[in-house]
Formats: structure tokens, sequence, C-alpha cells
């Protein structure tokens, strides 16, 4: 974990959680082309 800290490490954990959910989510939304791709993937592409 990036801190010494437990309070910041849960915080960081939480962030990390709904990002990796929020992607999930993005990718039931965006079309099939886009199914299996990693993120950079998906943000390189426009």
């Amino acid at each position: 974990m990036p801190c010494a800290d437990f309070n910041a490490n849960a915080l960081y954990f939480d962030i990390c959680s709904l990002s990796y959910n929020l992607f999930a989510l993005m990718r039931q939304i965006l079309p099939l082309e886009f199914a299996n791709k990693r993120a950079k993937y998906v943000r390189n592409r426009r």
C-alpha cells in the first residue's frame, strides 16, 4: 500500500475499487469492440 497510515490506505483501496467497478460498468455499455480491452486501449481510442 502507498502509505503507512491505515485510513489513507483504506481510502486508496476504496478509490481503486470504485474505478474498477466504474470501468466494469462502462464495458457493459460500450460496443462489443471494447468488451475485452484494457482501460488504456479504450482511453486512447478516439
